[in-house]
Formats: structure tokens, sequence, C-alpha cells
């Protein structure tokens, strides 16, 4: 949307997870679009079409890393998805040191948290559960670093019996918080980008732009867009050209000349 931390990177922007982790884990334009605030470049050019005529080519420059740090829908989105990101890591957290029953207990409080039926009570028992598990936490760091007597022992194996009970279902929770946020992101990703194709076409369109291309300086919307074009009028397209070219009769692969033995 990134141990178990999160790691996902601001603007949705996925990036490599450490073992333990969820994620270690991504516009609004007006008629002054190109001015050098917005848009950086204007070019034109001068083409020869196929019978002679010649052909103005205006291309336009789209200043990623300012479009995406602009949009305000976008900053929005990805916002929520931080903060996705942080109760996820929480609740992970929190489980690793909770028994079984305090662990159910705790997926109750989380579902009605999300569905916003939380009482004061169920808030009350969160912070309460968040509580228990940070000073079993706390406590298991302490006996690990100093000599022990019987009685601290006991409580050591204990602690650690609570933590190696938990990481199968952590890996299970991990792996299924994983999945909500892959899917959140991808869902993301697929809006603002049709909506930001959709902008730069409008745009390039009402001002007779014939090219449109990228400009990153930090990887700025390349999870968006891995292309560097953004977009091109058909008329530009030559393929069908350059095909006949390579396919013509007359095309023949260059002959190589045996050198002389020496």
């Amino acid at each position: 949307m990134r141990n178990h931390s999160t790691g996902r990177g601001v603007y949705l922007v996925r990036q490599c997870p450490p073992k333990d982790a969820v994620r270690s884990r991504g516009f609004g334009m007006s008629a002054a679009i190109f001015s050098a605030a917005a848009l950086c470049l204007f070019a034109s050019l001068s083409l020869s079409g196929e019978a002679g005529q010649q052909t103005k080519l205006v291309i336009a420059v789209v200043n990623m890393d300012k479009l995406l740090s602009d949009y305000v829908a976008y900053q929005e989105a990805n916002k929520k998805f931080e903060a996705e990101v942080a109760w996820r890591q929480e609740m992970l957290v929190i489980r690793e040191m909770l028994k079984h029953d305090e662990w159910r207990e705790l997926d109750n409080l989380e579902a009605l948290a999300r569905e916003g039926k939380l009482t004061e009570k169920g808030e009350k028992r969160l912070e309460e559960l968040k509580r228990v598990s940070n000073e079993r936490r706390d406590m298991l760091k302490l006996l690990m670093a100093k000599k022990l007597t019987e009685e601290e022992r006991k409580l050591l194996e204990e602690l650690q019996g609570i933590m190696r009970s938990n990481e199968g279902e952590l890996q299970k929770l991990r792996d299924k918080y994983e999945a909500d946020l892959d899917r959140i992101q991808r869902f993301y990703l697929e809006r603002f980008g049709k909506e930001i194709a959709e902008a730069i076409k409008t745009v390039a369109q009402r001002y007779g732009i014939k090219l449109v291309i990228a400009k990153r300086s930090n990887g700025g919307g390349q999870i968006l867009f891995d292309e560097l074009v953004l977009y091109a009028d058909p008329t530009l397209e030559i393929t069908q050209q350059v095909l006949n070219i390579l396919n013509a009769k007359e095309t023949r692969p260059p002959e190589t000349k045996e050198q002389p033995k020496k």
C-alpha cells in the first residue's frame, strides 16, 4: 500500500518487505497546466508526411513528481492507505504476546472497530490488551538479559511459550493482511492511473498536442506508468510503414563474404 513493520512507502509504491513484515510496502489539472510550475516543456518540431507535406508536432512533458505530490485526491487516498497499513501493523504486534482467548477477543474488537461500532467499553478493553501485550514483551526482554531465579525462569518459559504458540497464526494473519493490502493498492493504482491518463488525453487534445512524455526526477509515477510516453496521437503511428519495409520482398539479409584463407 512496508519486525512486523509494514514498510510500504509513500505514494502507494511497494518496496521489498523484511521477512517478518506485512510490508517493509501508490493530479489536479487546469488551463495553467502548461506553465513552468506544472508541465515543464513544449517543443515544436516539423515532420514530413508521406506526401511531402509538413506536419507540426507539438510535444509536452508532464512532471510526474509534481503531478503526484499536488494531486489532492491521490494524496488523500495515500494517507488512508498508510493509516490502514499502520493499523494492521499494530494488530500484528499486539497479537504476538496475547494468549489464545485474548487473541479471539481482539478479533472481535478489531471487527467492531472496522465497522465503526466499537463502544467506549470496547475501546478501553482494546487499550488494555495493548498494555498487556506490551508489558509481556518488555518483561520477556528483561528476563532474557539477566541471571534468573527459579521463579523468573518459569515466567520466561511461559512468555516464550506464548510467543511460540502464536507463530503459526501470526504468519497466516500476516499473509492475509498482505493480500488485503495488495488488493487495496491495486484498486488505488488502477483508479488513479485511469484518471491521470484521461486528464492527459483531454489536455493534449484540447491544445493540439501530439505527444506527451513523462519527466521523472525521483521515479515519480513509475508505479502508475512504466512507459515514457503518456499519450500519443494515433496519427503518429508508423508501425505498419516500418513493417512494410521490413517485410518487403526486396529486403534481403546482407550477404557475408567468406574471408580468404591465409
